[in-house]
Order: C-alpha cells, then structure tokens, then sequence
C-alpha cells in the first residue's frame, strides 16, 4: 500500500476481529482516580477502548504514582498532560472505566482488575532526593526539549521510559548499578526543567544519582567507581585547588610525559591509563603554560 488510508484499512480490517475474539484486554492506565476507583486512558487511537469495552475480562496494571484523589483532580492533571503532550486542548480519547459493566449497560467487561505496580516505586518515594520524579505525567515535554534525546533517540536508552526522566527513573526501577551510565546522558542545559509542566528539578536528580554512583551515601551497593578512580579525583582536586600545587603538577606532568610524546601528542600510555590512549592521541602539556604566557603578554 502506497497511502495512509489503505494501511489503515488493513490494519482495521486484520485487527478488529482479534479484539472482538480476545477473552481478555489489557491496559495501562494514564491515572487512576482514588475517589471513585476510575481508571482513566488518555490515546488519540481507538484501541484502547475497544481493548476496554469488548473482551469479558478487563486488566488494568499501572505504577502507584498515577493516583489522583477526585475527579475534579483528574481534570486539572488531563489538561497538563494533553497540552504539553500533544498540543492539543484534548486527545481523541479519554476512557473512563469505573469497574465492571452494570446489568443495564450493553457493553463493557464482566470483570475488571486493577493492578497497581510498585517496583522500586515506594523506595524513590521514601527517598527525598528522588520522590520529585514521581510527579511525572509522561506526557513527553522534557523528551521533545532534550538535544540529547533528541539527537540520539528513545532506544539508546535501553528501557521502557527514555530520556531525561527516564535517566532517573529507570535506574531507580531496574537497578541503578545496571544502567549507571543514563545519568550521565545528560548536558545538564536545564531545557527538561523548563518543559516539563509540573515543575519536576532533573538536573538536580540527575546530579545527585552521579554522586551516588561516586561517592555511594545514600545507595553504596551501587557505588561504580574504583578505589582507583576516586583517589585520582581527590588527587586532581587538590592540585587544582592550590596555585603552588598547580604549578607543581604542571611541571610533574610535563617530565612524566617526556617518553610519550611523539609529534606534540601523546600515545601509547602504559598500563592502567592505556585505554585512555588505546584509540586517539592526546596533545601534549604545553612546555609553557598560559599563566607564564599571559605573564608575558602582560610585560609587553
């Protein structure tokens, strides 16, 4: 098929059927409204409600952060998550299911359940440095305003909830020490905090899950780096933090360098810095730093 409508055609006419036939649907769940036990579906597709209306039996599964207290809740939290979704004042579907069908309805499940999903949930909730993330409508603002996302796509970050909201949620509901490297998918430009319709502070939850991957505080069974790594850094911190320390190692990094310069670059390091230097070359420690230089300028 050459045309939108043709492969829409087929898709109806090899689909329908299925849903007419299935014992059973299944759905997610946008939110969930504590009130009244509704479940709300926001899609601008009719297969959601067609998965809620016609089988026998309706399940529902959704993470326990989708709760809202009322209905007149459930309104406010529609308009935020349509407008900064889609742009649209609302989506081609919203389906409310309240349980299953009475005996004076036609249509709809003769039974329904509701399964709600913690998952790593309860422990972001009881952690204040990370119980923000929980605020999340999925509405895909950040992702849209992220130049990381943006240029690389949703599938590099290798689970369900991609992007800048999903470099801290799924480390917290998979396992941190697993995808340690999403928060560090990151330019820290703050475009997700100005997108995101609910105000939730991303690069603050990205910082503070790096520093948990360094330094291990609050989560140290996730701690990556090594006794190593870490001493270096403190080594680098303190020669940088003195103007006779920096000197010092300037000179000491020049003289250390002297057997693996070649052409003005440095190559071939020895072990344990050889990986550094396994694929490219780095430019060499100036013989004269900028200090001297600009000491120099100066005079003249």
């Amino acid at each position: 098929y050459d045309n939108i409508e043709d492969l829409t055609r087929e898709a109806r006419d090899q689909l329908r059927q299925k849903f007419v036939d299935a014992g059973m649907g299944i759905t997610g769940a946008n939110f969930i409204v504590a009130e009244t036990g509704t479940v709300t579906l926001v899609t601008n597709e009719g297969n959601g409600r067609m998965c809620t209306s016609m089988p026998k039996i309706h399940v529902a599964i959704t993470g326990m952060e989708k709760v809202v207290p009322s209905i007149e809740d459930l309104g406010l939290f529609l308009r935020l998550l349509i407008r900064s979704a889609t742009g649209q004042r609302i989506s081609s579907y919203v389906t409310t299911v309240t349980g299953p069908r009475g005996e004076d309805e036609v249509d709809g499940p003769e039974e329904f359940h509701l399964v709600i999903v913690d998952n790593g949930r309860s422990k972001m909730l009881a952690d204040p440095n990370l119980r923000e993330a929980l605020y999340c409508l999925r509405c895909g603002a950040c992702l849209n305003a992220c130049p990381v996302y943006r240029k690389v796509g949703g599938h590099a970050y290798g689970w369900v909830y991609p992007g800048p909201i999903g470099a801290i949620v799924s480390p917290m509901l998979t396992n941190l020490s697993e995808a340690k490297d999403l928060p560090f998918a990151s330019t820290l430009c703050g475009a997700c905090k100005e997108a995101c319709p609910v105000k939730i502070n991303i690069p603050r939850m990205l910082l503070y899950l790096r520093k948990e991957l360094t330094q291990g505080e609050t989560y140290p069974e996730h701690k990556s780096v090594s006794m190593a790594e870490s001493t270096a850094v403190k080594g680098w911190r303190a020669s940088v933090s003195s103007s006779f320390m920096m000197r010092l190692s300037n000179l000491g990094g020049r003289l250390l360098q002297l057997p693996f310069v070649r052409g003005g670059r440095i190559d071939r390091l020895p072990s344990p810095l050889s990986g550094w230097t396994k694929h490219r070359k780095f430019p060499a420690i100036a013989s004269k730093p900028f200090r001297t230089r600009w000491k120099n300028i100066g005079k003249k």
